[in-house]
C-alpha cells in the first residue's frame, strides 16, 4: 500500500521541525490533522517513523528512508509543475515540421535562429520522410506544421499563405538552352528531364500530359543536391520549384528558364491545426516563416 503525497509532506515537515506542532504550523494544518496523517503512514508501513526524545521527534531509520523519498517526490513534483506550466505558457515543448519538398531546407536556419531566441525551450524536429503525407499527419497530431502547395479545405486545419513561386527549368550556364526566355511543351520532347517524382511533377501534370508530350528520357532524382549536380554536369534539364534551387540561381551556378510563356505559378502555405491543444509557439513559428519568405521568396510575397 502506497503513501499519499499529503502523508509524505507530513513526515517531511516533522523531520524538518522535530515537532508535530511546528509541522502543523508549517503546513497550515491543525495538530490533530498532522498526527492523524502520521499515524496513517506508520500504519501502512507497519512501524514507527519517529521516536520522541527529550520533547523532540527524531526519525527512526525507517523514518529517515521515508524522508529521503519524500524529498525526491517533492523535487519531482516541483519539476513537473514547472514543465507543465512552461508547456501551457508556450515556452517549452517540441515543434514537428515537414514539407512536401523534403530535400531543401536552406531557408530554415535563419527561421530557427530567430525562433529560438523567443522560445529557447522548444525543440524543432524536421520530418524529412518522403513517404509521409504531411496534411494527414497534421490532422493526426503527428506534425505541427506542414508546408504544401495544395492547401486543404478541411475543418480543424488552417492554411497560412507564405509566398508564391513557380516551377522552372534549370540548366548549366553553358547549356545551349541557357539563353531561352521560356520553354514550351514541345521543347521537352528531345530532352532528358530530371525531376523529383514524375508522377507528382507539375511539369507533367500541367504542361506535358495535356499536350501528349513525352521527354526523350526522364530521371527521378529524390535529393535536391544530387539533381543540381547532375544538371551542372550536363546530364539533363532539371525542373523544380524556383525557391528550392534559388541559392544556385543566385550564385550563377545554374540558369533558370520559365516553363511556358506564362509560367507555372504556385502558392505555398503553412498548414496547422486549429485544435485547442495547439501550443502558441506554433503560431509564432509560422509568423517567422512568413517573415523569412517575405524577404527571400523568388516571386510575390505573402501580404
Amino acid at each position: 500500500m502506497s503513501l499519499t503525497i499529503s502523508q509524505l509532506e507530513v513526515v517531511r515537515a516533522i523531520y524538518q521541525t522535530e515537532s508535530v506542532t511546528a509541522a502543523a504550523e508549517l503546513l497550515k494544518l491543525t495538530q490533530p490533522a498532522v498526527s492523524y496523517r502520521l499515524k496513517q503512514a506508520e500504519t501502512k508501513l507497519g512501524g514507527l517513523l519517529f521516536d520522541r526524545q527529550s520533547g523532540r521527534m527524531r526519525a527512526t531509520p525507517a523514518g529517515s528512508r521515508v524522508v529521503h523519498a519524500a524529498r525526491s517526490v517533492a523535487e519531482e513534483l516541483e519539476l513537473l509543475v514547472r514543465d507543465v506550466s512552461e508547456i501551457f505558457a508556450g515556452r517549452d515543448g517540441a515543434l514537428r515540421l515537414s514539407t512536401v519538398c523534403s530535400t531543401a531546407y536552406h531557408w530554415l536556419p535563419p527561421v530557427l535562429d530567430r525562433f529560438r531566441k523567443a522560445y529557447p525551450g522548444v525543440e524543432v524536429e524536421v520530418d524529412s520522410s518522403s513517404n509521409r503525407v504531411p496534411i494527414e499527419a497534421v490532422e493526426r497530431g503527428e506534425l505541427d506544421v506542414a508546408l504544401t502547395t495544395d492547401p486543404p479545405n478541411r475543418k480543424g486545419l488552417i492554411a497560412t499563405h507564405l509566398f508564391d513561386d513557380e516551377i522552372v527549368a534549370v540548366v548549366a550556364p553553358d547549356d545551349p538552352l541557357a539563353h531561352r526566355r521560356h520553354l514550351n511543351a514541345n521543347d521537352f520532347a528531345d530532352l532528358t528531364v530530371l525531376v523529383f517524382d514524375r508522377h507528382r511533377s507539375d511539369l507533367f501534370k500541367y504542361v506535358l500530359n495535356p499536350k501528349g508530350v513525352r521527354p526523350k528520357r526522364v530521371l527521378d532524382v529524390e535529393a535536391t543536391e544530387a539533381l543540381v549536380a547532375m544538371v551542372r554536369s550536363g546530364m539533363g534539364v532539371g525542373v523544380l520549384a524556383s525557391w528550392v534551387v534559388q541559392p544556385h540561381l543566385d550564385t550563377g551556378e545554374l540558369v533558370g528558364i520559365r516553363v511556358t510563356r506564362s509560367g507555372i505559378k504556385r502558392k505555398w502555405t503553412a498548414v496547422t491545426s486549429t485544435g485547442p491543444g495547439t501550443p502558441p509557439y506554433v503560431r509564432a513559428f509560422v509568423a517567422e516563416l512568413k517573415r523569412q519568405f517575405r524577404a527571400s521568396a523568388p516571386l510575390s510575397k505573402s501580404a
